[in-house]
């Protein structure tokens, strides 16, 4: 069974994500019926958890994306669960626990029947707990790990596992047994730079993670050094993007914008699985950017607002914390009527941040 912490934690995300099915959707017959799909569809798995072909749904499956990929907050909550798609189909990894399908089908069935209803004021709390849907990956990977000690593979799943749940206790052990693992490539010469370049990415995104940014950046470069020395058929658009992804994010938590963005803009030249993430983020460092800037210097006012407006037009529109960053500026700016076009734009979108916006309407 899962533990009783981790219970409440993924309670409180799924049950969250069934709240904002429900709430993004205004036809209730529709959200409804989507609910009751995804129910179904996890029953199924756990009924018959080891035959393959419940386990995936083609995206393309006229009842599957009629009631659950285009019904908004349906398809997320799927995912969520521990679902993952790979263009044409949906489907559950053999590793995820049919515990964690119990549990979410009750969250539903519980939603169903009015018991879990979960306030806006708790919406952006509940979402940080999405890492812990993730420790199943850490759970295997670390059976994996008793298995075979010095596999590679093994090493980095479970160095990148505990980086996900945010297991911090576990860094220096997995920076330590990466390090081992590039001391064992190198003692016995030989040439996989694809491998150094996973190790040395991972041990400078666990450095990241400790607050090492400085040494975060010395791993960094070690791995552009090896992407400099070979062909472009070693490294795809996923390693490309994901380390110029990291190493923006070093420069942003440095306060070096300039340095930031231009690895913003080169991650996001590549297709990889964080590039939402990464347009998120840029998005993020420019909006505290202007605010630092404008707090520092009220004069900057006008040159804050256009910037953080060309910023929602073109790279990041209707983002988050742009429209909560031009609702504070205009307020301090003394503009009532401007910060409370953007706090009302804010408070209309699904995933605002509530807290934020009321604390800085109040304050």
């Amino acid at each position: 069974m899962i533990s009783n912490s981790l219970s409440e934690n993924v309670a409180g995300f799924v049950a969250h994500k069934v709240h904002q099915t429900f709430k993004l959707n205004p036809n209730l017959t529709q959200k409804k019926d989507s609910l009751t799909l995804v129910k179904n569809i996890m029953m199924n798995v756990i009924k018959n958890f080891f035959d393959e072909k419940y386990r995936k749904i083609k995206m393309s499956n006229q009842k599957f994306s009629e009631k659950v990929v285009n019904v908004p907050g349906a398809f997320d909550l799927l995912l969520h669960s521990g679902f993952r798609t790979d263009g044409e189909n949906a489907y559950l990894p053999s590793d995820v626990k049919v515990e964690v399908l119990d549990f979410v089908i009750s969250i539903i069935e519980g939603y169903e029947q009015g018991k879990f209803v979960v306030s806006t004021e708790r919406s952006s709390v509940l979402n940080s707990v999405e890492s812990t849907l993730k420790l199943n990956d850490l759970i295997n990977a670390s059976e994996k790990l008793k298995s075979d000690p010095s596999n590679l593979e093994y090493r980095l799943a479970y160095a990148k596992a505990a980086e996900d749940v945010k297991q911090a206790d576990l860094y220096d052990h997995c920076i330590q047994m990466l390090t081992e693992s590039i001391e064992n490539i190198v003692s016995n010469k030989i040439r996989d730079d694809l491998s150094m370049y996973k190790l040395y990415y991972r041990i400078a995104s666990l450095h990241y993670s400790k607050g090492n940014l400085d040494t975060s950046l010395e791993n960094v470069k070690l791995c552009e050094q090896l992407m400099a020395q070979c062909n472009d058929l070693v490294f795809g658009d996923n390693d490309y993007g994901l380390l110029h992804h990291l190493c923006a994010c070093i420069y942003a938590t440095k306060k070096q914008i300039p340095e930031a963005v231009a690895e913003f803009d080169k991650a996001l030249k590549y297709n990889y699985e964080l590039r939402d993430n990464t347009l998120r983020q840029k998005g993020n460092t420019l909006a505290t950017h202007y605010l630092d800037t404008f707090m520092k210097d009220n004069t900057n006012f006008e040159e804050c607002v256009q910037g953080l407006l060309h910023l929602l037009n073109t790279d990041c529109p209707e983002h988050e914390s742009i429209l909560l960053v031009l609702g504070i500026i205009h307020q301090r700016n003394g503009s009532v009527e401007g910060a409370i076009k953007y706090y009302n734009e804010l408070l209309e979108r699904p995933d605002r941040d509530v807290d934020g916006v009321m604390q800085s309407k109040v304050s």
